[in-house]
C-alpha cells in the first residue's frame, strides 16, 4: 500500500495540473485564436503576480515529488 501511495501521488498530482491548466489552456486557444497564458513582460502588477503564480506552481510540482517520489522511504520512517 505504501509503494502504491509513493508512486500514485504525483502521478495523480502530474495529471491533475496537466489537465485543469494545460487541457483548459488548449481548449480556449482553440476557441479564440490566440495563447491565453500570455502575461506581460513589463514592470506592471500583472506581471509581478504572474511570475509569483510561476514560482507557486513551480514549488507546488516540486514538492510532492520531492516527499513522496526521490526520498528513500526508510528516512521516513527513522525520524
Amino acid at each position: 500500500m505504501a509503494d502504491f501511495i509513493r508512486f500514485f501521488i504525483p502521478i495523480y498530482f502530474i495529471l491533475f495540473f496537466a489537465v485543469s491548466f494545460l487541457g483548459i489552456s488548449i481548449v480556449v486557444a482553440q476557441k479564440i485564436g490566440k495563447n491565453p497564458n500570455v502575461l506581460p513582460k513589463d514592470d506592471s502588477a500583472y506581471a509581478l503576480i504572474g511570475w509569483y503564480f510561476k514560482l507557486i506552481l513551480a514549488a507546488l510540482l516540486y514538492i510532492p515529488c520531492y516527499l513522496y517520489g526521490f526520498r528513500h522511504p526508510q528516512k521516513r520512517l527513522l525520524r
